[in-house]
């Protein structure tokens, strides 16, 4: 009897392997890698994911570039390396240089430096993406902490009559915080081209050193090199805020206003106005504040509101706030609504945050539950942001959300219990428990958690293989 049902499965598997391969015949003979990948466009649509994994897998064997690359970049996603290292190294012999850039990502994963800086460096030879390749090699040769070949690295950037190979030097020294550095670098960039982008990134330099001044100048520089564009109305905003902080108010009003009366129908940001409402209502200048607002509506020909909604709760008139609050959630303009949390959050007014995110909860749960929470934890109210959690939140959010909120308050073991229910095995959260055990100083465990991580970023990974090493050389010393 035992036997029988052997053949039969034996025979089933053949006929499924038949068809399959029929299947596949069919579809190189009848359909090339364009008509495959629309098919698997189709299915997605369709919500049919075996027929969609199929169409999509037939498409990269036919050559489809999309479906190579939709490939590869999931199976790194989701940590699977070997798959995605084939399917890369697929993409490069096809002629897409950019795939050594992505090989190289991937033996960071597998902690195979050797390999890792090969890719890199077959890419820096490629003009396009030689940018990349550089800015790739200094974070390697950083976090693994080969000091010696990092300083030749940047000596080569700098020897460079490419302008925008030493900016992208100046950004790494930038993110690393080496502010003082980073200025003299994008000094010597300026020395080869007049940038806006340069400029930019001088200002920001000296806006995070706290020296306004000089970070108005240039930015004042970058401002006339851009023309009226959306990035020129961020820079305008910049100004406004560096104005407001070295005293000069009326400067900073008018870059507020000129930042908002960008071109007609392009739309304003609504950060930029809520900071320029709260300056407005805190110098009692309210009716210019009222003035202009209602005259970037008739300009933008759009409703503000929640912006009106916040100048009024501002200015203590909470049932004309109430009126325009309401109106919003019918028209359903929500942007308006999360910058308005945001912004207290940001400046640390917790109950307003609260207040306010409370009256969107019932309409727009997921983000007024996170900003509830976040104005909770400002307060250090811990069980107060529990019991919300256990009251409004379920199913794999609720032990989500309660591991950030045990992760807040440095209740490791607890939020490291909740992040691990969270991700049902299925590492989803493994990289916030890798940040739990980099903080804790135990870096085994965080190369770990980082390795096996569902969306890894590698990145964080090379972090944790940098602090590991270092701590291995403390012990060896």
């Amino acid at each position: 009897m035992i036997k029988k049902l052997e053949v039969i499965g034996i025979i089933i598997l053949v006929v499924i392997g038949l068809i399959w391969g029929g299947f596949e015949i069919w579809i190189r003979n009848y359909a090339d890698g364009e008509e495959l990948y629309n098919k698997y466009q189709i299915s997605i649509q369709e919500k049919n994911n075996f027929k969609a994994r199929a169409f999509l897998r037939l498409a990269a064997k036919a050559g489809n570039k999309n479906a190579m690359w939709r490939i590869a970049d999931t199976s790194l996603f989701e940590g699977d390396k070997t798959n995605a290292i084939f399917w890369y190294k697929k993409i490069y012999t096809s002629g897409e240089q950019f795939a050594l850039i992505k090989l190289g990502n991937c033996y960071v994963k597998v902690n195979e430096i050797a390999n890792a800086e090969k890719y890199y460096k077959l890419a820096q030879s490629n003009k396009r993406i030689q940018r990349t390749a550089n800015y790739e090699l200094l974070l390697l040769y950083q976090q693994f902490n080969k000091q010696t070949k990092l300083t030749q690295l940047i000596e080569d950037i700098l020897k460079s009559k490419d302008f925008k190979l030493i900016n992208s030097l100046g950004y790494f020294l930038t993110k690393d915080g080496k502010h003082s550095k980073a200025i003299k670098v994008f000094v010597r960039a300026l020395k080869l081209e007049k940038n806006h982008i340069i400029y930019n990134n001088l200002a920001n330099c000296y806006i995070q050193t706290k020296n306004y001044s000089d970070a108005i100048s240039y930015l004042q520089k970058s401002l006339k090199l851009q023309g009226r564009s959306y990035q020129s109305s961020n820079i305008k905003a910049k100004l406004a805020d560096c104005y407001a902080k070295i005293g000069q108010i009326e400067k900073s009003i008018n870059h507020y206003e000129k930042s908002l009366y960008n071109k007609p129908g392009a739309g304003h940001d609504s950060n930029i106005l809520i900071r320029y409402i709260a300056l407005m209502v805190k110098l009692n200048k309210k009716t210019e504040c009222l003035a202009f607002i209602e005259k970037l509506e008739k300009y933008e020909s759009i409703p503000l509101y929640a912006e009106k909604s916040f100048y009024y709760d501002s200015i203590n008139n909470s049932k004309q706030g109430e009126l325009y609050f309401k109106q919003g959630l019918m028209n359903k303009k929500i942007n308006g609504y999360l910058n308005v949390s945001k912004f207290y959050l940001k400046t640390q007014q917790y109950e307003k945050a609260l207040k306010w995110s409370h009256k969107f909860l019932e309409n727009y749960p997921e983000w007024a539950s996170k900003f509830i929470i976040e104005a909770y934890c400002g307060q250090k109210k811990l069980i107060q942001a529990i019991n919300f959690v256990d009251k409004q939140i379920n199913g794999v959010n609720k032990n989500y959300s309660k591991a950030l909120i045990y992760d807040h308050f440095k209740e490791y073991k607890k939020a490291i219990d909740f992040y691990i229910k969270a991700s049902q095995n299925h590492q989803s959260f493994y990289n916030q428990i890798g940040d739990i055990y980099l903080q804790l100083k135990n870096y085994n465990k965080a190369v770990k958690y980082y390795s096996n991580a569902k969306n890894f970023d590698y990145k964080r990974l090379r972090k944790a293989y940098y602090l590991q090493s270092k701590s291995q050389e403390k012990i060896n010393d």
